[in-house]
């Protein structure tokens, strides 16, 4: 019975959301009327540098209302590594950890595994994975054997197809159930001679049907510099984030080191949010890679990843009910209120458990902020936290009880701020 209650509270504080739009908001905000902000035939204008120039600070409880804490049960079967992929149902955690694929409960309870890691016969190693929610499906794709799998949620192998092949090296795969079609982004490396992007494409949309067969195939760089006139023919990917799904439906592109967001709908991609200045647009040029020497691919990599860091301003965007975070490469965050109408650049002060600020690039089912710690690095934190008197006394009740459930070899634990709506 009070594993019953105890349960219902935390989904009661985890998934309740007001219909009203908060009111909370710092002085700061309020009082500056600027808004960097402008819209013009259905496209959000957002005026980045003249924002950063008057940079505001404002505390974590501003933009989140609570944080839930959730130790992951330690069990032999489900000893995890580092925290892969993390995605969360009303009910369910799931969690890709290593190359293996676990559910819990949203109390941290150790529900079940699916399928046996390896490369042997009836074993498969996970990359990415999607989830059905509405038919509580899960879909893993494998590694090497180019197969998604089919499990139901209590981890009952249903079937397997092929996955199409452009997504052997999927970076992000999303399942849209109103289409009953799988949408997954790739990334490439283009170093052209000729024009940057002609012999190919950084980001790769693919659509595909519940069998895996093989649908559309959406090329970012065609609409952004040819459809509408973008300066910048030249933008280099790297490992980052680049979609996202807002309100479990709205699928929102971001080509990284160009300054529009796109919205993927009807097999093409629309501008939605153009980031407008200029100076914040690429100054890669493709000659910069010509002559990149390296011993390995790795180490190539860095040196790539090293010139795209020095020339580029990359914004990773993310999304709530009722705001939009804006990160940048070099650790500038800005916020939009879509309510407000205003666009700033933003300090944040932890003022909720002083377990280290949010990330704006860490945002889950268009609710939360989510970090993850190993237990040990939680340990350590929290006992800090505790003496801090930036911690509430709210919230260090509740790391006690934490930390009186974990010991430094214990499973990680995730954290999720509930952003206000």
């Amino acid at each position: 019975m009070k594993h019953t209650f105890i349960m219902n509270l935390l989904l009661l504080l985890l998934f309740s959301c007001g219909n009203g739009v908060s009111k909370v908001q710092t002085k700061k905000l309020q009082s500056d009327t600027t808004s960097y902000s402008y819209k013009k035939d259905g496209i959000l204008y957002l005026d980045l540098k003249s924002a950063k120039d008057k940079k505001v600070d404002i505390n974590l409880s501003d933009i989140c209302d609570s944080v839930i804490y959730i130790p992951l049960e330690t069990k032999k079967n489900c000893l995890l590594t580092r925290l892969n992929q993390i995605e969360i149902d009303n009910q369910n955690i799931f969690i890709k950890s290593g190359w293996s694929l676990f559910r819990f409960d949203i109390s941290g309870k150790f529900i079940n595994q699916y399928g046996k890691t390896g490369r042997g016969p009836g074993e498969y190693v996970c990359g990415r994975f999607s989830i059905d929610k509405r038919n509580k499906i899960i879909y893993p794709s494998a590694i090497y054997r180019k197969k998604r799998y089919k499990y139901t949620y209590g981890g009952e192998f249903l079937k397997s197809f092929p996955k199409e092949s452009n997504t052997y090296a999927c970076y992000q795969t999303y399942y849209n159930h109103h289409k009953n079609t799988f949408v997954n982004t790739s990334m490439y490396y283009i170093f052209s001679r000729k024009e940057c992007g002609v012999d190919g494409n950084q980001i790769l949309i693919s659509e595909v049907n519940k069998l895996g067969d093989f649908g559309n195939v959406i090329h970012s760089r065609n609409f952004t510099c040819k459809n509408f006139n973008m300066i910048d023919k030249c933008s280099y990917v790297y490992n980052m984030s680049n979609m996202y799904i807002y309100n479990d439906s709205r699928i929102m592109v971001s080509e990284m080191f160009n300054d529009t967001l796109f919205e993927y709908k009807n097999n093409k991609l629309h501008p939605k949010v153009i980031l407008n200045n200029k100076e914040f647009r690429t100054k890669l040029k493709a000659e910069m890679f010509y002559n990149i020497k390296a011993n390995n691919p790795t180490k190539k990599f860095h040196k790539i990843r090293e010139i795209i860091t020095k020339n580029s301003y990359s914004i990773v965007v993310n999304e709530s009910r009722r705001y939009m975070f804006l990160s940048s490469l070099d650790g500038l965050e800005y916020i939009y209120d879509k309510v407000e109408d205003k666009l700033r650049c933003v300090k944040i002060n932890q003022d909720i458990d002083d377990l280290g600020n949010v990330d704006f690039t860490s945002v889950i089912n268009n609710k939360y902020f989510y970090k993850k710690f190993n237990a040990d690095k939680f340990i350590e934190l929290a006992e800090k936290s505790l003496k801090s008197d930036k911690c509430s006394d709210k919230y260090k009740s509740k790391l006690k009880s934490v930390l009186g459930k974990i010991d430094e070899e214990s499973n990680p634990v995730i954290i999720l701020y509930r952003i206000r709506s």
